[in-house]
């Protein structure tokens, strides 16, 4: 009784202070309509990835269908209610005189179809970067103000240096690991292929930042070749995709992955039936090849010498936000980058010249022999931990 009390009087305050217009403006900027969104600009964006002024009539009569109910009208698990609701209200359109007659027609035949929007890092290769720079402002501004204060954030990061980085850590490590890595480890896991093989695949997790990799299901291993099935992609609504698509691995390709010291006689050395290995997606006319996850861990950080700035952060294999984490180890001969290191530009920025000149940087104290040359020093001066100064680097 007090809830319904206390409601009341806050209704009388509102009509008070708002107009009826205001009102509803506040109510559907405020109400929940499903998949996380809540207002109606946010909703057209999660659900159809368009601001509201690009909706079509089928779309805006959707979202009016979802304040009564939005899990009743999920559009994957209730999809025939959600069309019938969305039809419903374009016929109350008519009626209220705002849509012909014909265009409700059209709209009522076209189908439900929702493209929810992406979510997460949608920069290819930079998904550790960002998260580092995400952890910074939190840091600075607090976790209120990074979510909810409308922050753009402009980070140091150069994109076509990323994905060069990316490229050339993940050749190297891989190159490295069929060379000395000791050779074929196994399968990342084996299942059964009799029936539809592509339910077991697709329960199978893969690596979500190996877009050029993909799980593929041995069905068949002889000796020149094998025949596998690729792990289904799933659809925007969650559930694989019907199409079953096979690809051939052939021997001349796995020859690094070693047996026993040995390499392959035959592809069934190395692969057999129910295998669940990766395979890389060709590209420019080449074919599916074998693939493992390298051992080793690795990590390159690519920075302006003269500003600190970080251009690229890769880490890759078993660590992947190992560059994040780096540290100068005691007794080496060369400083490694700190996740002190800046991501974020500054609005003043100290010079090279002037960073080394507190610096007492001479052969033999603090600093390498072959960097004696002082002119050389001002330009290779690396940013540690503030609270260490800075050391020269090679």
């Amino acid at each position: 009784m007090d809830r319904k009390i206390k409601e009341a009087i806050l209704s009388l305050r509102i009509e008070q202070a708002y107009t009826k217009d205001e009102i509803l403006e506040l109510y559907l900027n405020e109400i929940y309509l499903g998949l996380g969104a809540y207002g109606v600009a946010a909703a057209s964006l999660v659900y159809f990835d368009k601001s509201v002024h690009e909706l079509s009539l089928e779309e805006v009569a959707y979202l009016a269908a979802l304040p009564k109910a939005p899990n009743n009208y999920h559009p994957f698990r209730g999809r025939e209610r959600a069309i019938e609701r969305r039809n419903w209200v374009i016929d109350r359109m008519v009626e209220n005189g705002y849509v012909s007659a014909a265009d409700a027609e059209v709209a009522k035949a076209k189908p439900l179809t929702v493209k929810p929007r992406e979510t997460g890092s949608q920069l290819f290769a930079a998904e550790y970067f960002t998260e580092e720079v995400r952890r910074q402002v939190a840091s600075i501004y607090g976790e209120n103000s990074l979510y909810e204060g409308g922050l753009s954030v402009r980070s140091t990061l150069d994109p076509k240096m990323q994905v060069t980085a990316r490229k050339v850590l993940m050749n190297g490590l891989l190159d490295f690991d069929q060379k000395r890595g000791g050779g074929w480890r196994g399968p990342v896991t084996t299942i059964p292929v009799t029936g539809d093989w592509g339910v077991e695949l697709g329960k199978v997790e893969a690596f979500s930042d190996l877009p050029e990799w993909r799980l593929a299901v041995v069905l068949e291993a002889g000796q020149g070749s094998a025949e596998v099935g690729l792990q289904p992609r799933r659809l925007v609504s969650g559930a694989l995709e019907p199409d079953r698509e096979t690809a051939t691995l052939q021997l001349e390709d796995m020859k690094w992955a070693r047996v026993g010291g040995r390499a392959p006689a035959a592809v069934s050395d190395v692969l057999k039936q129910g295998d669940v290995v990766y395979v890389e997606i060709p590209k420019d006319g080449s074919r599916y090849a074998l693939r493992q996850i390298p051992k080793v861990s690795g990590a390159l950080v690519a920075m302006d010498p003269f500003t600190g700035r970080v251009l690229a952060l890769v880490g890759a294999s078993a660590s992947p936000r190992a560059s994040s984490t780096v540290r100068r180890r005691p007794g080496a001969s060369r400083a490694r980058p700190s996740n002190r290191s800046f991501m974020l530009p500054h609005s003043t920025m100290v010079t090279p010249l002037q960073r080394g000149a507190g610096c007492a940087h001479r052969a033999g104290a603090g600093g390498p022999g072959n960097l004696a040359s002082a002119k050389l020093r001002r330009q290779v001066l690396w940013p540690l931990d503030a609270a260490h100064g800075h050391r020269t680097v090679t």
